[in-house]
């Protein structure tokens, strides 16, 4: 209600809304913000995509170091013969650490007069590999192989079958075998 004598003024005017321009920037601000979070968040996810794939191409590589470390000590071992018996001894040593470098070097020893004395002949073959296992310091690859022995005995050649684990166990930047188990 108004006092008698005075007039009942207009209701104040709402303050005047800010400026069309005012709002406008603040609008583009908002999107440039936005728009550099989603960049930002982009960029995140595509360097760890990158570094995901990164990872996998040197787990892969890592799979195929040991698969073919493996598979060249499987053919070694499965290829002695009395002609190429001491040179194949050497290159498995040089592949060899640990209890497995010992059973080489029983084995040269050894093997060289046997191989010799019964004419023997062998060309062993890798048909499958496959790591088992692997971590940072050790692994273990099966292996399917076959072997062509001929000798004084039978000079037309028998075809045998080998299932190793050949285990690695990682010596500096490379493999190295430690243990070759027959598996029948």
């Amino acid at each position: 209600m108004t006092e008698p004598g005075t007039e009942a003024s207009a209701p104040e005017a709402p303050p005047p809304s800010e400026s069309m321009p005012a709002r406008r920037s603040r609008w583009v601000a908002a999107l440039v913000v936005v728009g550099l979070l989603t960049a930002a968040a982009l960029a995140g996810w595509g360097w760890r995509q990158e570094q995901q794939a990164d990872d996998l191409a040197a787990l892969r590589a890592e799979r195929q170091t040991v698969r073919t470390t493996a598979s060249d000590a499987a053919e070694l071992l499965l290829g002695l013969d009395a002609a190429t018996g001491a040179a194949t001894l050497e290159k498995l040593r040089a592949m060899a650490t640990g209890g497995f470098a010992d059973q080489v070097d029983t084995l040269s020893s050894t093997v060289a007069g046997v191989l010799k004395q019964g004419d023997v002949a062998s060309q062993g073959t890798v048909a499958s590999a496959a790591v088992e296992k692997l971590d940072a310091s050790r692994a273990t690859v099966l292996i399917a192989a076959t072997s062509l022995v001929s000798n004084s005995e039978l000079p037309q050649g028998e075809l045998r079958t080998f299932r190793l684990a050949v285990g690695l166990v990682r010596a500096g930047e490379v493999w190295k075998v430690d243990d070759v188990e027959f598996l029948g």
